[in-house]
């Protein structure tokens, strides 16, 4: 019982770290930040200066603007923030931690911060942006 207590403390530390750090990353150097992709409703950025790679996969960080709001299904905040993740074997993506913004670029301070690493990965459908992304970022 004492040790499902202390794990429960420790993931919920190592997730408020891992939010913070989302928060950090990218922010010290905004002109990092290349659009992504741009439709009626969103603006996405990723930062290809945050690439790391680690075997097969390479994690990144975007975030998405809804300058026009927010769609109902994502909730609050006008800018979310992702760790994201590319298997380059098994062609998926995932994200593994967002962070909610209550305005636009990343500003206003975090509404909230969500670990999704226990998210199963989707597959990557071919000729499509992810794709693209995936070959970018996976040579």
């Amino acid at each position: 019982m004492e040790n499902d207590l202390s794990i429960m403390k420790f993931k919920k530390l190592l997730n408020t770290l891992i939010s913070l750090f989302l928060v950090l990353i990218s922010n010290i150097v905004l002109g990092e930040w290349s659009l992504y992709f741009k439709d009626n409703t969103s603006e996405t950025y990723i930062d290809y200066s945050s690439k790391t790679v680690k075997g097969d996969k390479v994690q990144y960080v975007q975030y998405t603007d809804f300058p026009f709001g927010v769609p109902k299904d994502l909730g609050q905040g006008m800018s979310i923030k992702y760790l994201s993740e590319i298997d380059c074997k098994e062609e998926t993506i995932r994200s593994l931690y967002l962070v909610n913004y209550r305005d636009i670029k990343l500003q206003g301070g975090v509404l909230s911060n969500h670990d999704l690493t226990s998210t199963s990965p989707s597959k990557i459908i071919p000729n499509t942006g992810q794709s693209s992304l995936m070959k970018k970022l996976c040579n």
